[in-house]
């Protein structure tokens, strides 16, 4: 790149010169003068011209004799005095900006391929994630369709369960709701048995009441009968009380442990009894009162 831009850049300076090169080829036909300069002089001003033309040879040997050649024809030419032209700076800047805008066109051209291949190689990473992608895609697919299938039976199935609780739920709720009826009617007939109960035990302790006056009312004709079959000198019939004691006196006359038993009334009789040495006879015809 550097060697073309400077054959370009030497082409363009001979364009815009060709007086220099047409006078250095001037100086090999014109012949030396009485107030030529010394031979240094003439062999610089020889090989200035052949110094900015083209570009240098690539062979060794060839370039030496090159340079001998024109050293031999340098020190043998003769010399003429010269006014080399001066430089013109504007046009060697705008060469230079020419050059620089030409390298910076270059220099784009190579980034722009640089980032062309970045973008290749990101391309072509890109399409291999895509692919792979793609067939975790399928794959996915496929395990999303297995579940499916699996979880439509498993739903299924609850479904049908869900079916036989809804059904046993409405019958549970159907004979909830005839229990709570029953339990109320229970609760009423046990409110009632209740009453039934307690006035049946009201009826019944009238009845051990009347039962137990009864007894007692038959304990005291009992006595009375016995007092006077034993006694049949009191004339009539005397008090309950003098009757039961009459009879006590008798049992202990005729069975002394009667003492230590107790009676049905619950009263212990033997403290009420005067021993049989202290009983006046029964037949002694005295009344007994309370």
């Amino acid at each position: 790149m550097d060697s073309r831009s400077s054959s370009s850049q030497e082409a363009g300076d001979q364009d815009r010169h060709p007086s220099s090169s047409a006078q250095a080829s001037s100086i090999h036909d014109e012949r030396p003068s009485a107030g030529s300069p010394p031979s240094g002089l003439r062999l610089l001003s020889a090989a200035a011209p052949s110094a900015g033309s083209g570009a240098p040879d690539r062979d060794p040997t060839s370039a030496a004799s090159h340079s001998c050649l024109a050293c031999w024809q340098a020190a043998n030419a003769p010399t003429v005095r010269l006014d080399r032209p001066g430089l013109d700076l504007v046009e060697i800047r705008a060469s230079t900006q020419a050059i620089r805008a030409s390298l910076q066109v270059v220099e784009d051209f190579m980034a722009r391929d640089s980032a062309v291949d970045d973008l290749r190689e990101e391309h072509s990473r890109l399409q291999r994630a895509h692919t792979v992608s793609r067939r975790h895609a399928a794959e996915q697919h496929l395990q999303i369709e297995s579940a499916r299938m699996t979880a439509q039976a498993f739903s299924q199935f609850c479904q049908d369960r869900h079916d036989r609780l809804l059904h046993r739920l409405e019958r549970a709720n159907e004979l909830q709701t005839l229990r709570d009826s029953d339990v109320v009617n229970m609760e009423e007939k046990i409110a009632h048995t209740e009453v039934r109960l307690r006035e049946q035990e009201r009826q019944r302790a009238g009845a051990e009441a009347s039962v137990e006056q009864l007894q007692n009312q038959v304990r005291d004709l009992e006595s009375q009968i016995a007092a006077l079959s034993s006694h049949p000198d009191l004339g009539s019939a005397p008090p309950p009380a003098l009757l039961r004691r009459l009879v006590a006196r008798d049992r202990e006359l005729h069975d002394p442990t009667w003492l230590t038993r107790r009676s049905s009334n619950g009263v212990w009789l033997s403290s009420n009894l005067r021993r049989p040495s202290q009983k006046p006879p029964v037949n002694s015809g005295v009344r007994l009162e309370l």
